[in-house]
């Protein structure tokens, strides 16, 4: 049943929201934030009271499910964070880009323009960040354990924005940025992934190191270190690319869920 509740919810996201390029910062529409977070806990409970009376689970729960994910990742998840940076890059305004990652993307001031390499980085990996902690930790937690599990990632997000997360939140993305960083191994250049892998040391950064193996799964480890003039085009391909790359690794994820279903070897928490 979550697997059906997951590819409703993202069907109902995509109806009700459009594609956001913004970050998502769990300071805004907090009154929208507290409420939903009622109804998580309200529905945690009601889950209790259910697995006690020994009431069965039907479409009354079902619909829940559908509604709450569906809200949440339509609100939060950015699909287009990459395209209007992109578009600039391509054509390359590394300044415009950068003045564009400072006001839409909440970028440090000392990631400026004629640094426009590292500036690159630092957005894809802003946009796997993000991918992670609205997409990806929600999905593997909801399926884990059910309404229970999206409200421990939905708590825990704030903290997974941190450089530093605390060890309850560091715990809660553990396994998802793993088990992202092997979706990108099997969806992309499996031997540059590996070779990321092998140069790479977690070292509690787990975001860098997503981002390096996602670097070497789209088939280009090395970044872009060729001339200038082929800087732009080379940082246009990659975001592209690591766009492509995050689709197939989402497919995959809802396979992998599906295969479960098929199995009977979901868990019983809804």
């Amino acid at each position: 049943m979550k697997f059906l509740a997951i590819l409703l919810a993202m069907f109902v996201s995509r109806l009700l929201f459009s594609p956001h390029s913004r970050p998502f910062n769990p300071g805004a529409g907090a009154t929208r934030d507290r409420l939903i977070i009622w109804v998580f806990l309200s529905l945690c409970l009601e889950w209790a009271l259910w697995q006690n009376a020994g009431v069965g689970y039907g479409l009354p729960v079902l619909l829940l499910e559908v509604l709450l994910l569906g809200y949440w990742l339509g609100r939060s998840t950015p699909g287009n964070l990459l395209r209007e940076y992109a578009a600039l890059w391509r054509c390359g305004a590394y300044e415009g880009a950068s003045r564009h990652a400072e006001a839409e993307l909440g970028m440090h001031r000392h990631e400026r323009a004629d640094r426009p390499q590292r500036l690159h980085y630092r957005i894809c990996q802003c946009y796997l960040q993000q991918l992670l902690v609205t997409l990806f930790v929600p999905l593997f937690w909801f399926w884990l354990a059910g309404i229970p599990g999206l409200l421990l990632a939905v708590l825990m997000q704030p903290q997974l924005e941190l450089t530093r997360p605390s060890k309850l939140a560091y715990a809660v993305q553990w396994l998802p940025v793993r088990l992202l960083g092997f979706s990108f191994f099997i969806a992309g250049s499996g031997v540059g992934a590996w070779e990321a892998l092998r140069r790479s040391s977690l070292q509690r950064n787990d975001i860098r190191w997503l981002f390096r193996i996602a670097l070497g799964a789209v088939g280009d480890y090395a970044g872009s270190s060729g001339p200038a003039g082929n800087l732009a085009q080379r940082g246009a391909d990659e975001m592209e690319a690591l766009q492509r790359l995050s689709g197939r690794a989402l497919l995959l994820w809802l396979l992998f869920i599906a295969l479960m279903a098929v199995a009977g070897l979901e868990t019983r928490i809804y």
